[in-house]
């Protein structure tokens, strides 16, 4: 079911805590994301986690911007 609505709803709803960060559109706040991991020991695989979750903010906000 990769890629339906209730897809990218999920993946939307996951990634909701970061939009005030991507909402403020400033280089400081992508480093700051890269930074944010709540596990102890930070791994590859969990940063490449946080800038998905950004990406599908960022790409649901831009589909607005581009609507209206």
């Amino acid at each position: 079911m990769k890629g339906s609505s209730w897809h990218v709803a999920e993946q939307f709803r996951e990634a909701a805590p970061y939009l005030p960060m991507i909402q403020n559109a400033n280089m400081s706040s992508w480093v700051q994301l890269e930074g944010m991991n709540p596990r102890p020991s930070p791994t590859h695989l969990a940063r490449e986690s946080e800038w998905a979750k950004a990406k599908v903010v960022f790409n649901c906000c831009n589909s607005v911007f581009k609507r209206n």
